[in-house]
């Protein structure tokens, strides 16, 4: 599904107030889950992070996400909307409850949405966000009232929000990324005989697999696999001539699953097996 296409149904709209004595399992939304803190200090963990969230900030994630909503700190007060991105379930309008971790099936799902350019396929969290909260009330204020055609208006509100929600998380990212690519190469170089890719990358760093990938070929000027062979090729070459480790222990240590493909780049890149490689420079 493209962005471009949403139309936002909203199921449920509340203010809902937690305390220090409130206390929540861990679940799974059935339909995706806007949360907007308009009192307190709060804590949400999602899909596997958690957020320290305050006055102003925005979670915002799909159907499908497991989470937990934690204690107020000492009270926090939520405005919480359940929708879907689509108008495809708007019969069902009644709330549809999260179901807990342990119990979920995918069959639960009101509406699964995958965006072809994974906009959303990570939480959307933004701090300092006050200036859509008028916007927020609006859709409440709808919502509560069910006036005629309210639910147009309404998707077309929550449309608005959620497009100033995914332009901001863009923006930050641009600026931040920059920043942050530096400790990502960094981590890359010390884990290069691991396994790696873009999207455990992107979970370790909270980027989108395809945002980090372009960063890293912009900084590199290579992709991701073509820089980990560099690195891996790089290592070897001290291994090969200081140690009387065989072919195949120094393919498996810097990180080669085969040592067939360990010797068939190491050829291309520098003319030679390893073997042939070690003969004319051991001593080195």
């Amino acid at each position: 599904m493209k962005f471009k296409d949403i139309k936002p149904f909203v199921r449920f709209s509340r203010y809902m107030t937690l305390s220090e004595e409130s206390s929540y399992s861990s679940t799974v939304a059935c339909d995706a889950r806007f949360f907007y803190v308009t009192q307190g200090n709060a804590s949400i963990y999602a899909d596997g992070r958690l957020y320290k969230m305050k006055k102003g900030d925005v979670l915002i994630f799909t159907s499908g996400t497991e989470y937990r909503i934690m204690e107020g700190e000492p009270q926090v007060t939520y405005l919480l909307l359940n929708f879907d991105f689509t108008y495809s379930h708007s019969h069902i309008t009644v709330p549809v409850p999260p179901k807990a971790a342990s119990e979920f099936k995918s069959s639960d799902l009101v509406e699964e949405t995958v965006f072809d350019n994974g906009e959303l396929s990570t939480p959307i969290y933004l701090e300092g966000m006050e200036r859509i909260s008028s916007r927020l009330e609006r859709i409440n204020r709808e919502y509560s009232r069910k006036l005629l055609h309210g639910d147009l208006k309404i998707s077309g509100l929550l449309t608005d929000v959620l497009i100033s929600c995914v332009r901001e998380r863009s923006m930050r990212e641009v600026h931040s990324g920059e920043r942050r690519i530096e400790s990502i190469i960094d981590y890359v170089r010390e884990h290069s005989n691991k396994k790696i890719t873009n999207h455990t990358l992107g979970k370790l760093f909270s980027f989108h697999p395809n945002y980090l990938s372009s960063m890293i070929k912009r900084y590199t000027g290579v992709p991701l696999h073509t820089y980990l062979i560099r690195l891996r090729l790089s290592n070897s070459l001290d291994l090969l001539t200081s140690t009387s480790m065989s072919v195949g222990e120094i393919a498996e240590a810097v990180g080669f699953s085969d040592i067939y493909y360990f010797s068939r780049y190491f050829k291309a890149a520098f003319g030679k097996s390893p073997k042939e490689y070690r003969r004319k420079n051991a001593g080195i």
